[in-house]
């Protein structure tokens, strides 16, 4: 534990902003007390500039209408306020048991007042355990389904930032390596942020589904100078068990499809490469043994996530700083949850 108490000071010394030490705080005291709350409520005071894809898309659907959220509950309630910290305005609740009451300033409505006045409204449905029944609910009583919101995960999420690419600017000649390429939304940032200004693009990505589509992506876009590679970012050249899930696909003993790993190094050879980004859902320290050489050889901008294990804010910065000494670093957050945060590392 000495050790990791001394790595950590290291870390500490090497950010080079206030926010990057606020976030590294956060996430080391999540490491320690797993206060979710905390962190979140520690994240939305550090930024202002959040936005809600959920509730934008319903938005542009109505055209603006009012914004209703569907339960007062303790979920109902944090979903209030927020939506008002991002900057939304809440016109009521709706609730089947509570209606006449005012809830946190907000007065609470019943579902049949929103089905009778409120259609071209947007409701938002602000429970975890029960956002199935409220949404049947909604659709059998005749609320258009279009103009509901009920979050994909437990709770409405907001995101911020221009992810990988908000912190440096690009250079002339840049050489960037995408591990964990997805659908191909990064490459599209990467050409934006250059400016279609660069050398060669690098996209490693183990779902053959997505390598295709990303193919096409890049054809539409005109996005030239792509190589991809159908490989998960690994240490070595290795056969790995994957579990495909979406976004969240990683490398799991008990995946029952097989994907074949490589190094970043194998892969690049020679190429001066400028910039590294990862994203591969857990693999991050992996696929960065796997770039030691490129690493120590080139001294790249490093974008590299630390939200998938909860010791990966330490490992993996002090790995870096074992390859390269020197390097200084940043940290960025950009999700309203524990997710997407990223360390920055440069000269």
């Amino acid at each position: 534990m000495q050790n990791y108490y001394q790595t950590i000071a290291e870390i500490y010394k090497r950010l080079q902003d206030k926010e990057s030490k606020q976030l590294f705080e956060a996430r080391l005291s999540y490491l320690f007390n797993r206060d979710y709350n905390e962190y979140t409520e520690t994240v939305r005071k550090i930024y202002d500039d959040w936005i809600s894809p959920e509730l934008e898309n319903a938005i542009k659907t109505t055209e603006g209408g009012a914004v209703i959220i569907f339960g007062c509950g303790h979920d109902g309630k944090r979903t209030c306020q927020l939506l008002s910290d991002w900057g939304y305005d809440i016109f009521c609740f709706c609730d089947n048991r509570r209606y006449g009451e005012i809830v946190d300033g907000k007065k609470v409505i019943s579902v049949e007042e929103v089905i009778q006045k409120y259609r071209d409204s947007i409701v938002v449905i602000g429970s975890s355990g029960y956002g199935q029944e409220m949404y049947i609910e909604l659709v059998q009583k005749g609320f258009p389904c279009q103009n509901i919101v009920l979050p994909k995960h437990k709770m409405i999420l907001a995101i911020r930032g221009i992810q990988y690419f908000d912190v440096f600017e690009p250079g002339p000649e840049e050489v960037y390596i995408d591990a964990g390429t997805f659908d191909g939304e990064t490459l599209w940032d990467f050409h934006r942020w250059t400016n279609g200004k660069y050398k060669k693009i690098f996209a490693l990505e183990p779902m053959g589904n997505m390598c295709e589509i990303i193919q096409k992506k890049m054809k539409e876009r005109n996005i030239d100078n792509v190589e991809i590679f159908h490989n998960a970012a690994w240490n070595r050249q290795e056969e790995l068990h994957f579990m495909e899930e979406g976004a969240g696909s990683h490398m799991d003993s008990r995946g029952g499809i097989m994907v074949k790993g490589t190094d970043i190094d194998s892969v690049v050879k020679d190429s001066k490469v400028t910039f590294i980004k990862m994203d591969i859902e857990g693999a991050e320290m992996k696929a960065l043994e796997g770039a030691r050489n490129t690493i120590i050889k080139n001294h790249p901008r490093l974008a590299i996530c630390i939200y998938h294990k909860p010791l990966d804010m330490i490992e993996i910065a002090a790995y870096i700083m074992e390859l390269v000494p020197e390097y200084k670093f940043y940290i960025r957050h950009y999700a309203s949850n524990m997710w997407e945060t990223v360390l920055y590392a440069a000269l």
